[in-house]
């Protein structure tokens, strides 16, 4: 089971430099350019220590102040955060490819090892999120589900490689198509809540496990997660393939 460092979305006022112990680091990166001298720092990083990287670009709730490039829809529970694009918005789409483009070429210059994309997930508050008013009309569902697709393809237009998706919440008919979709293609799933007592860990791996390789993020720090060994039995116990962990649960990993 390959663990990974879970680093915070670039830029970042303080850069961090990872846990010594990190077998590899899955690195969030906001669409501003000020996020990429962060970034070349990371990949020097894993370049130096010899460790791969798993690359989770943030394209939805950072833009570069281009606010025209994409239709906004602001969901109001989300206000106070950043607004969040339509995902199957012609003009975001194209943005979109544009810059997946352009990581694929960091990536593809860059010596250190590349071990694959992570795509945001299917749940409340990340890019991929439909706000309740849209949720009225019918066929928003298939068109989440095209969106998520072509994402998927833009990523291994950029970059062939592997490709990770956050799981989250589903609806019924999106689970069911995506699993199909996600077996035939060999794409990761990857569940954001693992902690130690939770029944939602195992209704997920029941969900996918049969279907294609998944892994685990912990739900953040030692106090929302708990005792890191039986966080790393339970996800050991699913026939999980990685984890991605914080600094915390790291250093445990490493003195197992």
């Amino acid at each position: 089971m390959r663990t990974y460092q879970l680093m915070p979305v670039m830029p970042v006022k303080e850069w961090k430099r990872p846990e010594p112990t990190a077998e590899g680091i899955s690195i969030r990166v906001a669409s501003w350019s000020r996020a990429l001298p962060d970034l070349y720092r990371y990949l020097d990083y894993c370049l130096d220590k010899d460790i791969p990287y798993l690359l989770h670009p943030m394209a939805g709730k950072f833009s570069d102040g281009a606010v025209g490039e994409w239709i906004e829809v602001a969901a109001k529970e989300h206000q106070d955060k950043a607004e969040i694009p339509i995902p199957w918005d012609v003009d975001h789409q194209i943005w979109l490819a544009q810059w997946l483009s352009h990581l694929g070429g960091i990536i593809a210059s860059h010596p250190a090892r590349f071990e694959g994309w992570h795509m945001p997930g299917i749940r409340d508050g990340s890019e991929l999120h439909i706000p309740s008013e849209l949720k009225h009309y019918s066929g928003w569902e298939d068109k989440l589900i095209k969106a998520i697709k072509r994402r998927y393809t833009m990523m291994h237009r950029a970059v062939n490689g592997p490709v990770i998706i956050d799981w989250g919440s589903p609806s019924p008919k999106m689970a069911k198509s995506l699993l199909r979709w996600a077996s035939l293609h060999r794409i990761g799933l990857q569940h954001n809540a693992l902690k130690e007592h939770t029944s939602e860990t195992w209704s997920v791996h029941q969900q996918v496990s049969a279907h294609t390789p998944h892994g685990f993020q912990t739900i953040g720090g030692e106090k929302r997660a708990g005792d890191s060994e039986a966080i790393f039995s339970r996800a050991e116990a699913t026939g999980a393939s990685w984890l991605e962990l914080y600094p915390s649960q790291i250093r445990d990993w490493a003195e197992r």
